[in-house]
């Protein structure tokens, strides 16, 4: 079972439509709120995470990609579960592949 962590950005009721291959906690779940994103993907990956999934678009600007500790999803929308529910055919295909380290981008196709 892939462990999943959803970043504080991203709307906790993602797990809920996730498969239960998948088990989802949330930031706030895991008592990680408010901590920095690099912080972040270290406990995460301590903790015993497998990928971390975020809204955040702005985290592969801030850390290196060779050197995360565990991949990181960063799904292209807002951060509500109205705006993430078209995104969940895409984040689970993701989520379901063998990730490498690194950034993983979802975002939906021009219509």
């Amino acid at each position: 079972m892939k462990k999943i962590l959803l970043d504080e950005n991203v709307d906790h009721r993602l797990a809920a439509l996730l498969p239960s291959v998948l088990e989802a906690r949330s930031v706030r779940s895991e008592g990680l709120t408010g901590v920095s994103n690099g912080e972040l993907l270290r406990r995460a990956s301590a903790a015993g995470f497998d990928v971390l999934v975020t809204t955040d678009r702005n985290m592969e600007h801030q850390q290196n990609p060779a050197t995360l500790p565990l991949p990181v999803v960063v799904v292209h929308c807002g951060s509500s579960i109205r705006d993430m529910r078209p995104f969940v055919p895409k984040i689970i295909d993701v989520l379901e592949s063998a990730l490498g380290k690194g950034f993983h981008n979802v975002r939906m196709p021009p219509p």
